[in-house]
């Protein structure tokens, strides 16, 4: 019986998760970032991420243009990640 009470407190101990909308694994409810993936989560819903208008590929940098025309640069390692314009704060979705 002491055994069973412990492991009912336990259970209720611990945290609520759910999954990422973007890679399915579990992270914890309050969480605002991804630990597996490491997006930003946005209210459980994967964002709506405007596509590029314009990409240009190089070893070095990713280029990108804006909904608003702002051209701007990313770092290979952000490849396949939303990210917001630091111009119009809108998400867009590095190729």
């Amino acid at each position: 019986m002491l055994l069973q009470s412990a492991t009912q407190q336990a259970s209720s101990a611990r945290p609520k998760e759910r999954k990422c909308p973007f890679c399915a694994e579990l992270i914890l409810e309050e969480a605002i970032v991804c630990k597996h993936c490491g997006r930003d989560i946005v209210g459980g819903d994967p964002p709506s991420a405007s596509p590029p208008v314009a990409v240009k590929v190089s070893l070095q940098e990713l280029k990108i243009k804006c909904m608003r025309g702002a051209n701007l640069t990313a770092k290979p390692r952000l490849s396949g990640r939303t990210v917001k314009s630091p111009k119009c704060k809108q998400p867009i979705a590095v190729p």
